[in-house]
């Protein structure tokens, strides 16, 4: 980030001091790049889109180090990743679920009334399809060849071919999302591919309605409610508006109200319908009811935020209204603590940059796509700003993504009219920021890359299952920890067909529930992790008797939260059926992901 602020003063000074001459070379140089890239067409530029972000993808993978599940974010998505491979969309209840749950946030999986993550299906649909292939991350790599087609496909509905290009660009060599949806697992790019598909089929509908835009644009809705489904309702509000719009006002014809009609909202509806209604009978498999969601599920068995709560879980807010600072001191943490931090997601998405080139929207007329696209934009981001407490990752803000290059891209035509000392800096300076771009990403990969490596906990577990891989056998690891892990320490998660595992991995409780475990998973050579030491220490047990939990260990504390049945079906009818099952295996999976899986 330091980079790129100096790099733009520089390159802001360096043009004002340039003489005339010499800009007028580079608009020159431009404008015969511009006349190349108008040659491409319309099809093959969105081919080359995806083609250069899987390109990219694998570039980064080579440079640095595969993506590896660091986070219970990540062993989630894959947990449901891998229920969907084997042909099912959820699993029975295991057993011994008390001693299989993560004491992270339950690793952000549900127990009852079925096993499966918290999270909606779309993203594990596509690492699914990965796993199909015989690798998850090639479902990172067609999501993110997808979006980034579907981006270039929505610019072309409103810009110029080498207006959409810029803009494609711009997303595809933003660093910061490479890093953060290409490096791993919690990927922000199926929101992006639905986002897009709203807004693309919207602005072509908006043109001139024809029935395929109506279906991808009810596509893609159904893409934004399998994977963001809170920021995806926000993100498609404006865009059904405008379509309603356009069907209700007074100023279109009848001729045109019916076209819309036919064309947009009838067969945009039928798909949104035939969308809803599978997700519907997927929650209805996971939860025992088709308007129950797992994360609902979640929230229940782990005690955490309320899912309607606009405010922090500590009621932060409501100690400030009654403290003597009264209105005041609540405005003040709400800013210091919630607005503060959102610039650092700005930033990840907007960088400085593409930011300058928003000062060109001041000195541009507004068409109706950039007014859409503009409070589209603001609408999700006031939702996001309002429900989350914390701090705001990208994958939030990911189905406006398209939004936001679409401003910064329409407001890089207005820096044409800027100029300083009646030079045409702006012109000049729109031209050259892709050329600054490519060549900071080039730093990254050179310099910053290479140096990556994978966490201290990564490296302690990978050395952890090294040694268990080399004892003969089937292990049942039972860890032990002495406080609550962060979501990048914990140890406990398993995959669907874990009786089927090399290695079993279970949290260390009582005696007697360490008893029922070990008689479970009897013939399995059973081991005491304890991980939190100074480094990891792993001795082998042979007698339940040796395991002696503290009366206060972290693994009772989580447990005697969601013990009760009773509690935890609450929101449900009754558990899920007996699923059929299905044996496979992970092929070249280059990680310790593979320590996972069924033998």
């Amino acid at each position: 980030m330091v980079y790129e602020f100096l790099l733009l003063t520089y390159l802001v000074v360096f043009l004002t001091v340039l003489p005339a001459k010499a800009q007028r070379y580079i608009r020159l140089l431009l404008r015969r790049i511009a006349v190349v890239c108008q040659r491409i067409g319309p099809g093959v530029s969105i081919v080359l889109a995806g083609v250069a972000s899987v390109a990219l993808n694998l570039l980064l993978w080579e440079t640095a180090f595969y993506p590896v599940p660091a986070t219970v974010d990540e062993t989630a998505y894959l947990f449901g990743a891998e229920t969907f491979a084997e042909g099912r969309l959820t699993n029975p209840t295991h057993p011994q679920h008390e001693s299989l749950t993560a004491a992270c946030r339950q690793g952000f999986l549900i127990h009852l009334p079925s096993w499966q993550m918290k999270f909606p299906p779309g993203q594990s649909l596509f690492l699914a399809l990965g796993l199909l292939a015989g690798d998850p991350r090639l479902g990172i790599l067609l999501c993110a060849g997808l979006a980034m087609s579907g981006l270039c496909w929505m610019l072309l509905g409103v810009l110029p071919l080498r207006w959409a290009l810029l803009g494609t660009l711009l997303a595809l060599l933003n660093r910061f999302l490479l890093l953060r949806w290409g490096m791993g697992y919690i990927s922000g790019y199926a929101s992006v591919l639905g986002g897009v598909l709203v807004y693309g089929a919207l602005f072509r509908l908006l043109r001139q309605p024809k029935l395929r835009h109506g279906v991808i644009f009810g596509l893609g809705c159904v893409v934004l409610a399998y994977s963001r489904p809170y920021e995806g309702l926000l993100t498609s509000i404006p865009a059904a508006l405008a379509m309603l719009w356009r069907i209700v006002g007074w100023r279109p014809s009848f001729a045109e109200r019916l076209s819309m009609a036919k064309q947009g909202l009838v067969p945009a509806s039928m798909v949104l319908a035939a969308g809803l209604g599978w997700l519907g009978y997927y929650q209805s498999a996971v939860t025992g009811s088709p308007f129950v969601m797992p994360y609902q599920i979640w929230n229940e068995q782990a005690e955490s935020q309320s899912f309607t709560q606009l405010l922090n879980e500590s009621g932060k807010v409501y100690e400030e209204l009654r403290s003597d600072a009264g209105l005041f001191g609540a405005v003040e943490w709400l800013v210091t603590s919630r607005f503060r931090r959102s610039w650092k997601t700005a930033l990840t998405m907007i960088t400085p940059f593409c930011a300058i080139m928003l000062l060109g929207l001041v000195r541009v007329r507004w068409p109706t796509p950039i007014r859409i696209a503009f409070g589209a934009s603001l609408l999700v981001s006031a939702g996001v700003l309002m429900v989350s407490a914390y701090w705001y990752p990208a994958e939030y803000f990911a189905p406006i993504l398209g939004n936001l290059v679409l401003l910064v891209t329409y407001g890089c035509r207005g820096l044409k009219k800027i100029s300083i000392r009646r030079r045409r800096v702006g012109a000049t300076l729109g031209g050259l920021i892709p050329v600054c771009t490519v060549l900071l990403l080039i730093q990254v990969f050179v310099w910053v890359f290479p140096n990556r490596r994978p966490g201290d906990v990564q490296l302690q577990r990978y050395n952890v299952i090294k040694r268990l891989l080399e004892t003969d056998g089937e292990h049942l690891v039972l860890v032990r920890y002495q406080r609550p892990p962060e979501y990048h320490e914990e140890w406990v998660n398993n995959s669907p067909a874990v009786d089927r595992q090399r290695i079993v991995w279970a949290c260390e409780l009582d005696a007697d529930r360490n008893a029922d475990l070990l008689k479970y998973y009897a013939g399995r050579k059973v081991w005491l992790l304890q991980p939190q030491l100074e480094s990891p220490v792993l001795t082998p047990i042979d007698d339940a008797s040796e395991l002696h939990p503290r009366k206060n260990s972290v693994g009772l504390i989580i447990r005697k939260r969601f013990s009760s049945p009773e509690r935890l079906l609450r929101l449900t009818a009754s558990p899920c059926g007996d699923p059929t099952t299905a044996q496979w295996n992970l092929v070249n999976f280059k990680s310790i992901l593979s320590a996972f899986q069924p033998v």
